[in-house]
């Protein structure tokens, strides 16, 4: 019988993490399941909403910084702009004391992060504390924002630009009394690292990619990140700005699926050796021009800031949830049962912890309390989606592969799956999962083929829909749109687990077709 395959935890993607502290806490096995001493409150921005147990005007602060960011880093998607998939939530905390018992762990023990951002499928988190030096944190933060806002467009860029645009970002100013943005001031221990090294050939620069040994080792990952920053300050700022639209160009031109070495000759109009060169005698001018751009109504940003009241109950569900989204199951359920046990109608703790309990795999008590959940809250999108999703992993094995669903089962997801997308129609899950459910079943297969068509208009280019899609086309036959689809991801930016998936369903194609060929 076919195993099929599906791709991603929900809510669970790969971390960046921020630099960490040069010493390490370790935390009691009880610190996890603090309680929300103080009270906490919320504020809403247009992009964002911001929770913490610090007072309002610190995390209006911190919405305003994060605003102000986003609208100078969109500036460079003019034409899509930055609308993310799923929203963003940002955790403020009044110190490192309260933040530290709420960092992903590794081998059991915290981490020495001073800040993190973890994405995922259903929800992003931010989360700081704000007694460290407040420029150094947001220099950190500003960086991880950019690969957070790349990934809401799933974009297919090259790893030195995605690099090197969060370098670059990462030294972002706003001045309300020149009501002006700031950025691209040089990073000094880049250049000093360049002056004192060779520059790699464009060639090796731009083929390194996460697996490379350029990427991942220390010594050799500081040339790496260097010249991607300088090369991306060259294309933003040079010759005043000469480059910056050939590099808005090279872009879409990658996004779209152009090999790499033919967009960026197109779109800078030179070969890697003639920006070699600009490049090395950029790197050693004695000054670097900085950008000042202007400032988003600083009084129209703050006017749309919302304040949002919060209850103890709240305050446990945040940190509850946020402790799911780092992979602290037992930790995560304690908060969540506080969270419960203060407001047992909070529908959204409900299935926060019946998403606990799916990873756990306790599939009956997951089952009740997302169930639960939707009659509390019947138009609250996820709940809906959360309850499919338990049902759909119930008999998956370890690999996360199944070989069929039971008829009622099916029925009972599809139901669950329609309510989620009428509820929230630009959320690509739903699509992708009841997708992923009627490949699996063989019913409804032209069906499938729209919602994951659907799914990647709303997150271009995601290689895990993509990878269903030629499944689907596989069990409908059409071996052509199969294989042209498997190509695609091959070249596309997927992990390399996705990609060693996909080759081995290309290689099944070639087999049987030589064997109906014989």
């Amino acid at each position: 019988m076919t195993r099929l395959w599906t791709t991603k935890r929900a809510g669970h993607t790969i971390r960046r993490a921020l630099v960490a502290l040069g010493f390490l806490f370790v935390v009691s096995p009880a610190a996890a399941a603090a309680t929300a001493k103080e009270a906490w409150v919320g504020v809403r921005s247009p992009h964002y909403l911001l929770v913490g147990d610090t007072t309002e005007s610190e995390i209006r602060e911190v919405a305003i910084r994060f605003e102000q960011f986003r609208n100078a880093f969109s500036q460079l998607f003019p034409a899509s702009g930055l609308s993310s998939p799923v929203p963003t939530t940002v955790v403020v905390f009044k110190d490192f004391a309260s933040y530290k018992d709420f960092r992903p762990h590794y081998q059991g023990r915290p981490t020495e992060f001073i800040s993190y951002f973890q994405s995922g499928l259903d929800i992003n988190y931010i989360v700081l504390p704000l007694d460290k030096d407040r420029e150094s944190l947001y220099v950190k933060l500003f960086h991880e924002s950019v690969h957070l806002l790349i990934d809401s467009q799933s974009r297919r860029i090259p790893d030195w630009l995605n690099e090197g645009l969060a370098q670059y970002y990462s030294t972002f100013e706003f001045d309300i009394a020149a009501n002006k943005n700031i950025l691209g001031k040089p990073v000094a221990g880049n250049l000093a690292l360049l002056r004192k090294n060779k520059l790699l050939p464009l060639a090796t620069l731009f083929a390194v990619d996460r697996a490379s040994a350029d990427y991942n080792e220390s010594e050799r990952n500081g040339i790496f990140n260097a010249q991607s920053w300088a090369l991306v300050h060259y294309l933003m700022t040079a010759d005043n700005g000469r480059r910056q639209l050939q590099l808005l160009r090279f872009i879409e031109m990658t996004a779209a699926g152009a090999p790499f070495e033919k967009s960026f000759r197109q779109s800078f109009k030179a070969d890697y050796e003639t920006v070699e060169e600009e490049l090395k005698e950029y790197v050693r001018r004695e000054n670097f021009r900085v950008r000042n751009t202007q400032l988003e109504d600083h009084l129209s940003v703050v006017a749309e800031l919302e304040s949002l009241p919060l209850t103890n109950a709240d305050a446990h569900y945040f940190l509850g949830d946020l402790l799911l989204h780092i992979n602290r199951y037992d930790d995560a359920a304690r908060q969540l049962q506080k969270a419960i046990a203060l407001n047992p109608g909070s529908a959204i703790a409900l299935a926060s912890l019946g998403m606990v309990r799916v990873r756990q795999r306790q599939g009956a008590e997951a089952r009740r309390l997302l169930q639960q959940a939707t009659t509390l809250e019947p138009d609250n999108y996820l709940t809906h989606y959360y309850y499919a999703y338990a049902l759909s992993r119930e008999e998956m094995d370890e690999e996360q592969e199944i070989t069929a669903y039971e008829a009622g089962a099916a029925r009972l997801m599809r139901r669950e799956l329609r309510r989620a997308i009428a509820l929230k129609p630009g959320f690509a899950e739903s699509y992708r999962l009841l997708a992923f459910i009627n490949l699996v079943t063989g019913e409804q297969l032209p069906e499938a083929v729209e919602l994951l068509r659907q799914g990647l208009k709303l997150s271009p280019g995601r290689p895990d829909l993509t990878f269903i899609l030629a499944q689907v086309y596989l069990r409908m036959k059409e071996t052509d749109a199969a294989r042209t689809t498997l190509q695609q991801l091959l070249n596309s930016g997927a992990n390399a687990r996705l990609r060693a998936r996909a080759q081995t369903l290309l290689d099944r194609m070639k087999t049987n077709g030589e064997r109906l060929n014989h």
